[in-house]
């Protein structure tokens, strides 16, 4: 069933005592709001305690299952052959037959990643575009260098 997508509507005018009514309106709702998910939250946690018992029951059996599903697959690799999964009575299981690979990119080589993996710590931060201007103007602020978040919470700098 799709559903009928709504444009939404621009709001334009409003003056301080509606914007205080809605402010208010808003602060409420959102209280309201959080006492119900810790309503939730604290059921949930009601529930969790009430099936402990079980839950950890539950988890000892399934890795106990697993743990012969896989002493199974490992003793018998004849039944995977070339595939890395079986098809079971319920359901399907395997494992990965290799070792992880890594695999370059198109126009990259081992070699050329390798150099500019050891210069890393002395990339500058992307918004520094113009960091030899920027270094001295923040570190003569106190900012601690190019990188450096303003205490101040002044954004720009000298450039």
């Amino acid at each position: 069933m799709a559903t009928k997508r709504e444009k939404k509507v621009v709001v334009s005018g409003v003056t301080q005592q509606e914007m205080e009514t809605a402010f208010g309106r808003y602060a409420v709702a959102d209280a309201r709001l959080a006492k119900i998910n810790a309503q939730i939250d604290l059921q949930v946690s009601e529930i969790r305690e009430k099936q402990a018992g079980k839950i950890a029951e539950l988890t000892e059996e399934k890795d106990s299952c697993f743990e012969i599903m896989q002493t199974y697959a490992q003793e018998n690799p004849e039944i995977f052959g070339k595939k890395k999964s079986v098809d079971g009575a319920h359901g399907t299981f395997g494992f990965r037959t290799g070792t992880p690979k890594l695999k370059l990119k198109k126009g990259f080589t081992w070699g050329g990643g390798y150099e500019p993996a050891q210069r890393v710590s002395t990339v500058l931060h992307p918004y520094n575009r113009r960091a030899g201007k920027r270094q001295a103007a923040c570190r003569s602020r106190g900012w601690g260098g190019v990188g450096a978040v303003p205490q101040s919470g002044h954004l720009r700098g000298a450039g």
